[in-house]
């Protein structure tokens, strides 16, 4: 699309596979395009359902052309089961696992974190990665509350004679094939800010969703904050619905109806002002 809002084209990210995702997408200064997906199971796949998640981001062209892959990796984080009532196939998420993350610097440099562990690796998108780092934390047990958050907001559409169906609550195959970690992960996302430094939303003992560590464009850290003013939800670095600009964070937020409104923030030193657009 240009930026004007006319139509250009569109193209399938992984025409062959089925199973598959886009989990995030950034756009780089000369219009190529950065993508966060899972690889699903090629087309006419058969024999046995691999247990592990392959991850990959890739580099595709302004005319939405797949150059290359920059980064990819395999991770455990869910399993294929069967819906007994229908036989369906579906994948039983395993919540709260490692899992890769993504941000984009105003420059175009990646941030790249596999959150197994608090390291962070900056890419080139050409070149490569060009600077590595890490950051001591403590690491947070999993707690019985953070089990019923996850089923609590558990949502699966179903088909029931050709409707699609909202159910209230998992299944209970799904609650019992459910795996969970004995510690959270260090982080939860990555996010750049307009002048570059990276933030990273951390896991919190209190599970507070509006605590970030801080680190300037060389990979030093800054600072722990945590912010007040705009709603900070537990997907606030991985969900497309946000953008810093100068001193202004954009956000998408939808209240009780699923109405969305776009709401602009002001970043300040003191109290957080806010204005709705």
């Amino acid at each position: 699309m240009k930026q004007d809002g006319t139509f250009v084209r569109s193209a399938p990210f992984s025409p062959e596979d089925s199973f598959g995702g886009l989990y995030n997408l950034k756009s780089l200064r000369d219009g190529r395009l950065v993508v966060l997906v899972e690889r699903g199971l090629p087309k006419n796949f058969s024999g046995r359902l691999p247990e592990d998640r392959e991850l990959a981001i890739e580099l595709i062209t302004a005319d939405l052309e797949e150059t290359r892959v920059i980064y990819e990796k395999k991770i455990r984080a869910g399993r294929w089961a069967r819906n007994p009532e229908t036989n369906a196939m579906t994948r039983v998420r395993f919540p709260y696992h490692p899992t890769i993350r993504l941000g984009v610097d105003p420059s175009g440099r990646l941030a790249i974190g596999d959150n197994a562990k608090y390291e962070i690796e900056i890419y080139d998108p050409d070149k490569g990665r060009i600077l590595t780092f890490s950051h001591p934390y403590t690491p947070v047990k999993l707690e019985e509350k953070d089990k019923k958050a996850f089923f609590d907001a558990f949502k699966m559409a179903v088909f029931v004679g050709n409707v699609k169906k909202i159910l209230p609550k998992p299944p209970d195959y799904i609650v019992q094939l459910t795996e969970f970690p004995e510690f959270l992960p260090p982080y939860r996302g990555l996010i750049f800010d307009s002048e570059g430094n990276l933030w990273v939303h951390l896991y919190t003992q209190s599970r507070a969703t509006n605590v970030f560590d801080v680190f300037s464009p060389q990979g030093e850290f800054i600072h722990q904050i945590i912010v007040e003013g705009p709603p900070i939800d537990a997907w606030f670095t991985s969900s497309l619905n946000k953008c810093f600009a100068g001193n202004v964070l954009w956000q998408i937020e939808r209240d009780e109806d699923e109405f969305a409104s776009l709401v602009k923030y002001r970043l300040t030193s003191g109290s957080a002002g806010e204005e709705h657009d």
